[in-house]
């Protein structure tokens, strides 16, 4: 986990994963999205990120610490991340920043969202 994620504390809520994105300077913007969950996008030095609206809070903290993992681990070397949702390929990047998104979400987050990183039998 990189020396960013170990210095944010535990987080128990929305409110708190928006705090963290304040402190970056990242925009966070609640968009009426179909098929994505979640969105990194940098225009100039201005970095925002779109989250989808209708989330359940467990979800949308994953949501917002998972995008929160691709600024921190992947933002260097592209200008947009588009994350789909586990019913899409999951590649390392993204299996990468949920494993950021786990450490950082308090356990009852973690006990009630599915996780990229972790594999799931077959249901």
């Amino acid at each position: 986990m990189s020396q960013k994620a170990r210095s944010y504390p535990r987080v128990h809520g929305e409110e708190k994963a928006l705090e963290l994105c304040e402190v970056e300077g990242i925009v966070v913007d609640f968009c009426d999205f179909r098929d994505l969950t979640g969105v990194l996008v940098r225009q100039g030095q201005v970095v925002s990120m779109g989250i989808r609206e209708d989330l359940g809070e467990p979800e949308m903290v994953r949501v917002i610490l998972h995008e929160l993992g691709h600024y921190h681990l992947h933002f260097t070397n592209r200008f947009t991340y588009r994350c789909q949702g586990l019913q899409h390929l999951v590649t390392g990047e993204e299996k990468e920043a949920d494993f950021f998104a786990f450490c950082l979400a308090a356990d009852h987050i973690r006990e009630r969202v599915r996780w990229n990183f972790i594999e799931y039998g077959k249901e």
